[in-house]
């Protein structure tokens, strides 16, 4: 038997990863047929029940499928940047909030950024704090603010921030 990873299901359809060929195919249930959505998929996430974000090997960009509308959605990273895969869509399901390495080596290069599904418009922030580098996103509050966590500099606590996902402003920081 060949190994799957199960990504999702969304209207009858299933999507998972083929563990023979790393593509990301789909099953569909009522027509009792599978095809492939992308082939050769290194990394994949499913993000919520609506989209799946993968990477190819060797390619530095991030893919974003919407599984409504079949669309795919493209943040074109450049060679020398990097982006960890853990992304958080919006509630809309319109934005993707992730973090980059603008140096794929330097780890004080890590900016938040937002990716619009429709217009592949890409907007980084500044991550707040002494520790940037080990910034978590923590999640999405509404349609226009997320919120994170930074170590503080003692290596033992954190602040958190609240922070406008329109134009990056901290609209308020503690520390717990």
């Amino acid at each position: 038997m060949i190994p799957v990873r199960f990504l999702l299901w969304h209207d009858r359809i299933l999507y998972y990863v083929d563990g023979e060929t790393g593509s990301i195919r789909r099953y569909d249930d009522d027509q009792q047929r599978t095809d492939t959505v992308a082939e050769n998929a290194e990394s994949h996430q499913a993000l919520g029940s609506r989209i799946i974000a993968y990477s190819r090997p060797r390619e530095s960009d991030a893919h974003f499928l919407h599984v409504s509308t079949g669309q795919t959605a493209t943040l074109r990273v450049d060679a020398s940047s990097r982006v960890p895969f853990r992304f958080l869509p919006s509630p809309d399901g319109r934005r993707i909030l992730g973090t980059l390495f603008a140096d794929r080596e330097g780890a004080g290069s890590r900016a938040f950024f937002i990716f619009d599904l429709e217009s592949s418009e890409t907007r980084l922030f500044e991550i707040p704090g002494t520790s940037p580098d080990r910034a978590e996103i923590r999640g999405w509050i509404d349609e226009d603010t997320f919120w994170a966590r930074v170590p503080a500099g003692d290596g033992h606590s954190f602040e958190l921030y609240i922070i406008d996902a329109l134009n990056g402003e901290i609209k308020r920081g503690w520390k717990p």
